[in-house]
């Protein structure tokens, strides 16, 4: 899949690449502590994709170089996003650009899709100031909502 500045790859559990990628994340403290164990994560996507045909986990590449995963799942009918960046590609607003790249990609190309949520513990000040920046509202202490937005008509 194209977005406007990265490559999203369906993720393979057998491609080298892929899997290299998720490891680095994996062996992050960081991200066991803010997405949790990620074995477990992409082995409920996996399982909830045969079921509802939505759930998918992307590597992101940045000029061919895998820098993290995005995913799109849906619980009862709302769709959340989760995102990782490798720690040697963040605080370069790579995470912002992804997050608003992939949104308006959805937002565009699926119209059952109104609005995507982000779950963010209060203590991961940088992903709260990627999703503000890229056009997500607090919804309560650790949820943040994105609508479609409204078209305009002439």
């Amino acid at each position: 899949m194209e977005l406007d500045n990265f490559t999203l790859e369906e993720y393979e559990e057998f491609n080298i690449d892929h899997k290299t990628t998720m490891i680095n994340l994996m062996n992050d403290p960081a991200v066991n502590r803010f997405i949790g164990n990620l074995d477990y994560f992409i082995e409920h996507t996996k399982v909830r994709r045969e079921n509802n045909g939505i759930d998918s986990i992307y590597i992101v590449k940045k000029a061919g170089t895998s820098i993290g995963f995005i995913s799109l799942n849906m619980f009862s009918d709302k769709y959340e996003m989760s995102i990782a960046i490798l720690p040697e590609y963040r605080h370069q607003y790579l995470g912002t650009m992804l997050v608003t790249d992939f949104t308006d990609y959805l937002f565009r190309n699926n119209e059952d899709i109104n609005e995507i949520y982000v779950e963010i513990n209060p203590s991961n000040v940088n992903s709260i100031k990627m999703v503000d920046n890229s056009g997500f509202k607090r919804d309560n202490s650790t949820r943040y909502v994105i609508k479609r937005p409204i078209k305009k008509t002439l």
